[in-house]
């Protein structure tokens, strides 16, 4: 399994709240960013619905009556938090999705280094296992996604091994897919015991699994072909041009790419403007085309240029009204807790 070390190495306050630094090391890879208290507030509630389910792992409370730029109140919130993280990033059941990988910055393809051959043999290892859940009960949730996991990663591996000549190899994964998706089609259609999950959760999770066993097709299409046109030329399936054609069907699809009929290097096509035009004359019209061209392109690059500038002054625009609502959010917390503790005061008086 990936080590991962984070912390909350400091903190830095302003008038109304207070910024976390954290810091994630993995390997020689050192990734680090900022985060305020409402960020892992929003951070827990977006975990909770991506999996369906309540996190067992909890962040320090919210305070009333003590501000929250209080020092104490901020370390004892940085050793929580941080202890928070460390425990999402130790349970791959949370820590592996997008949401986390943006909420630390962290590149797509962090949380993914484990190697294909460590998925085919978890799968392998599993296989046991899920034949068996018909015997032991009815397949959770939790476990239906594992499950849709493990083929993910077989197809991956199946993709790889493909271009690397081991047709063999991808043929035992396309093999194990298959056996998975079949039962993860018979749960989806009899989802004993998922009476929690809504109309919506179900109906993304038959989308996921008919994506999934379209690309489960298209590589066995794409397999198949391979293997005919191995047999009928005598070739290496994925030779130079082989290769090509591969490539072409896995990414851009099975279908046929038309053929242009341009011919660089030969003649090019008189038109009614070159035909009355002499050599000297022609030089120059070719010269006066390239640099409209030239300025059309420069226009272009004008606009582009405006555009992001706009673009950025939007973000920073946002930016700022972020802070401003926090800010406000963070008021009326405060607000609340004071009227909160006047009324009480006031109650006791009045007895």
């Amino acid at each position: 399994m990936d080590k991962f070390e984070v912390s909350i190495y400091s903190t830095s306050t302003t008038e109304s709240y207070t910024v976390y630094h954290i810091r994630l090391l993995h390997g020689v890879n050192v990734y680090r960013t900022s985060k305020r208290y409402s960020d892992f507030v929003r951070l827990k509630s977006d975990l909770e619905g991506l999996r369906g389910q309540a996190m067992p792992y909890q962040l320090p409370r919210k305070h009333y009556i003590t501000k929250s730029t209080d020092p104490g109140l901020i370390e004892e919130r940085r050793v929580s938090l941080e202890e928070f993280l460390g425990l999402l990033m130790k349970d791959e059941t949370w820590r592996d999705n997008d949401v986390m990988r943006s909420f630390l910055g962290l590149p797509n393809s962090a949380f993914r280094q484990a190697s294909v051959e460590n998925a085919v043999e978890k799968a392998e290892n599993l296989k046991g296992v899920w034949k068996s859940d018909a015997a032991d009960g009815p397949m959770s949730p939790n476990e239906w996604f594992e499950m849709l996991r493990d083929c993910k990663s077989l197809l991956q591996d199946c993709r790889s091994r493909m271009f690397s000549g081991s047709t063999v190899e991808c043929r035992k994964s396309l093999s194990s897919t298959k056996s998975r998706l079949v039962k993860l089609q018979e749960v989806m259609n009899d989802p004993q015991g998922w009476g929690s999950l809504g109309a919506g959760e179900l109906k993304r999770r038959q989308d996921l699994l008919v994506e999934l066993q379209r690309d489960y097709d298209d590589l066995q299409t794409l397999l198949t072909e391979m293997a005919s046109d191995h047999s009928a030329v005598g070739k290496h399936p994925l030779s130079s041009s082989g290769r090509s054609e591969a490539y072409t069907q896995l990414f851009q699809g099975s279908s046929p790419v038309s053929k242009s009929n341009r011919v660089l290097g030969g003649k090019p096509q008189e038109t009614s403007v070159t035909r009355q035009l002499d050599n000297g004359s022609l030089l120059q019209f070719q010269k006066d085309e390239i640099q409209n061209q030239d300025q059309q392109l420069n226009s272009l690059r004008s606009i582009i240029q405006r555009q992001r500038q706009i673009g950025v002054a939007i973000n920073e625009e946002l930016n700022v009204q972020k802070d401003i609502l926090d800010a406000l959010d963070q008021q009326v917390d405060d607000s609340t807790a004071k009227m909160k503790s006047a009324r009480q005061k006031i109650g006791k008086i009045l007895q």
